[in-house]
């Protein structure tokens, strides 16, 4: 019996060719959640951009900065973009000064840091954030 556990035992253990190949599959799978992670960030940087030129072409026609995202729909934007990175949902966030306006997602992080640049503990932005000056 004791001889038939180790004949089964030496069956099921790694080859160095399993090793490899296991373990390749062990570091792909780690590297998962980065690249989801990164993969969301530019999708939100991509919305935001994209709520920023629809701005922008508000601004060439109007001669002034939209008072908000829903301004901008349905002439500059066929709907207010969603948020990828926001918990619930919700859309781009909006914000406005008397010097420029604000577009941003709430950043990997997911927390609305009131658009806030400054780096999280990630080494990168609390919040995906862009800005235009008005005129």
């Amino acid at each position: 019996a004791a001889e038939q556990a180790e004949n089964e035992a030496n069956a099921v253990r790694l080859t160095p060719l399993r090793q490899m190949r296991y373990g390749l599959s062990a570091g792909a799978l780690s590297a998962l959640p980065r690249a989801v992670e990164a993969h969301a960030r530019r999708a939100a940087t991509y919305a935001v951009m994209e709520a920023v030129l629809a701005s922008k072409r508000f601004q060439l026609v109007t001669g002034q900065l939209p008072e908000s995202l829903e301004a901008l729909t349905p002439q500059f934007l066929d709907e207010v973009p969603r948020d990828i990175l926001s918990r619930d949902g919700q859309p781009l966030r909006f914000g406005r000064t008397a010097e420029a306006i604000r577009i941003y997602s709430v950043g990997v992080n997911r927390v609305d840091d009131g658009g806030s640049v400054e780096v999280g503990p990630k080494q990168v932005p609390l919040d995906i954030v862009f800005e235009l000056d008005q005129p």
